[in-house]
């Protein structure tokens, strides 16, 4: 039996549940998505408001039980924001941490747990171009 990739998981979470409108009150055009060279940022932020991936940074496991056959494991994932506007960076970091407290012990998929373990905006030094954020993120799942 194959389950399906937690980051795929998340990415399906992000995808379905973060809807959020511009400064202007219109609906953003949101790109959900695994990570891509940054070579294509400014082509792909001509076509969307925001891009927000989904990366594993780090994953554990650990056998559990009589006989060691089930197995727990730990994923640490880092959700990017990639935007030009500050307003609309600031509502979708908002949106997925209210997400993520709403789904903490039902996200969905093969997970059983998602938090949020930190976040952090790094803005690019002498770019008034691009705005960034970055939201880590622990899950847990079985197998």
């Amino acid at each position: 039996m194959v389950s399906e990739n937690p980051k795929v998981t998340l990415l399906n979470l992000l995808k379905a549940n973060v809807k959020v409108n511009k400064p202007d009150g219109n609906p953003a055009k949101v790109d959900f998505c695994f990570p891509f060279p940054e070579e294509e940022l400014p082509k792909r932020l001509a076509a969307y408001d925001a891009i927000v991936t989904v990366k594993m940074a780090a994953e554990t496991c650990k056998p559990l039980g009589i006989g060691k056959t089930q197995r727990q494991y730990k994923g640490e994932y880092a959700f990017e924001v990639w935007t030009k506007d500050e307003k609309l960076r600031f509502a979708i970091n908002e949106r997925i941490k209210e997400l993520l407290k709403e789904k903490e012990t039902s996200p969905g998929g093969v997970l059983k747990l998602v938090r949020k373990l930190n976040q952090q905006d790094d803005d690019r030094v002498g770019s008034s171009t691009f705005l960034h954020s970055i939201i880590r993120v622990e899950t847990w799942h079985y197998g």
